[in-house]
């Protein structure tokens, strides 16, 4: 009987979803964050770019720490479920001490015989094991339980795995946001520069008594704005940096160095093609997600736990068969006559055949609730079907309205500085006015905050694209 249950438990289970599961049910334990609490305090710095974002946020999940509870939990369940089909051993030990009986006689109607049956032995010792084999079970239940278990642990594992994949889009989009105020900053930077040569140049020519105080003045209140607009942006770098200890789970004072605030200016970087969008290409796009998300794989795994408990539901209703074995030390032997004060072996072996016949009705509901489960997840599979094409559809359109305004803002930014340069010239030359200035300054200014953006948007869409697709 061994050999049956031993091949049945490690049978594999029946065709399942189009997706395979995980390669374990149980995720291995994280690895620790490559800076937490004092260390980072100790260590300085901490550099980030947004491939080192996005690991460290997927470690840090709170989700995903919250789904590798649930996956252990149904690892667990799978186990439990198993081991509902090993044999049943029973060891009983047991002493019955029974009143005094005298014995008696009998006439066997025989001259001169007489039977004398002696009486009850008034102490009584009994110690035994017993062995229940669920033959009915490693046939028609084992493997549909285990496979349930299975597949349910695998469903949280990729529940688990979508967590850590949300947690690092977070993150990363978090991290582009910081790196959009950094170079924002810089922007600010050259304004603020800009507007003091302004300042400069307008003190100089009324000395000269070549121009009047309100150009003075003008150029004060251009400072003025620059440096206010430089201080917004400190403070909101602040509040984004905040948030990104927080899914990083880094120590309030981590100080953080951004590896993109150091990077080609948007001037200098190459433009960007616009992505591929035919219907064909989205199509391809949809199936890699089908492919290659978590997202589906869980939904397919779950489905198949459920319809295998629809089929443990289903042969409920069925006959059990099983065989029980006994043997027992006893003191006296009751299956003896006449009884001896002495210990001795027995034993039994049964088939059994058992049918509870309430169960032709009590397994309804639980296949019932069971169905409306698989009709859920139905919903669920449409659901997540439309979100797809969303999520897909957005990040594409982010990334074409990113590359059309960068072919845009690099265009109006050479116009720009080539119009602050000779707006420049003429001013001092006495040929233009400090308002004709001022709006030069305020174009450029407008011109390279529009190339930042257009690039943070194109790092942004291309990570929201990547999330979408599963890669």
């Amino acid at each position: 009987m061994w050999w049956i249950y031993m091949t049945l438990l490690a049978a594999e289970p029946g065709p399942g979803p189009a997706h395979p599961a995980p390669d374990t049910l149980v995720t291995a334990p994280l690895a620790p964050t490559d800076c937490s609490g004092e260390a980072c305090l100790a260590r300085g710095p901490l550099t980030l770019d947004a491939e080192t974002v996005a690991r460290l946020a997927a470690q840090a999940s709170t989700s995903a720490a919250h789904e590798d509870g649930e996956t252990r939990a149904a690892a667990a369940r799978a186990r439990a479920l198993d081991q509902r089909f090993l044999p049943r051993v029973d060891l009983q030990a047991r002493y019955t001490r029974i009143a005094e009986e005298e014995g008696g006689s009998i006439d066997p109607g025989i001259p001169g015989v007489t039977v004398t049956i002696p009486g009850a032995q008034p102490n009584q010792w009994h110690f035994g094991v017993g062995v229940s084999l669920p033959v009915s079970d490693w046939f028609l239940r084992s493997d549909k339980a285990s496979e349930a278990g299975r597949r349910a642990a695998a469903a949280s594992t990729w529940k688990a795995a979508a967590a850590r994949r949300r947690a690092a889009l977070d993150a990363t989009l978090a991290y582009w946001d910081r790196v959009r105020i950094g170079r924002a900053l810089a922007v600010s930077n050259q304004t603020i520069d800009d507007a003091k040569a302004r300042l400069a140049e307008a003190d100089k020519r009324v000395r000269a008594e070549v121009a009047s105080t309100a150009d003075l003045e003008l150029a004060k209140v251009r400072v003025a704005e620059a440096e206010l607009q430089q201080a917004t942006l400190a403070s909101t770098q602040e509040l984004v940096e905040a948030q990104l200890r927080a899914l990083l789970d880094l120590p309030v004072a981590a100080t953080l160095t951004i590896v993109d605030d150091a990077a080609a200016t948007p001037e200098a970087a190459p433009a960007s093609a616009a992505p591929a969008t035919s219907a064909a290409d989205l199509a391809a796009l949809i199936a890699d997600a089908w492919r290659d998300r978590p997202e589906p794989r869980a939904l397919n795994e779950a489905e198949a736990a459920y319809r295998a408990e629809l089929g443990l539901a289903e042969v409920k209703r069925l006959p059990r068969f099983d065989v029980v074995a006994n043997a027992q030390v006893v003191n006296p032997n009751p299956r003896a006559f006449p009884q001896k004060d002495a210990f001795s072996a027995t034993w039994d072996v049964s088939a059994v055949v058992s049918w509870n016949v309430n169960g032709l009705w009590e397994t309804a509901p639980a296949a019932d609730e069971v169905r409306a489960k698989v009709l859920a997840l139905d919903a669920d599979r449409r659901a997540l079907d439309d979100g797809l094409r969303l999520e897909i559809a957005a990040a594409l359109r982010v990334l074409r309205d990113a590359t059309a305004k960068e072919q845009s803002s690099r265009a109006m930014l050479a116009a720009a500085t080539e119009g602050h340069r000779v707006r420049t010239r003429l001013y001092a030359l006495g040929k233009a006015t400090a308002v004709e200035v001022a709006e030069a300054e305020t174009q450029l200014e407008r011109a390279r905050l529009g190339l930042v953006d257009a690039a943070i948007d194109r790092n942004v869409g291309e990570a929201r694209l990547r999330y979408a697709v599963g890669r």
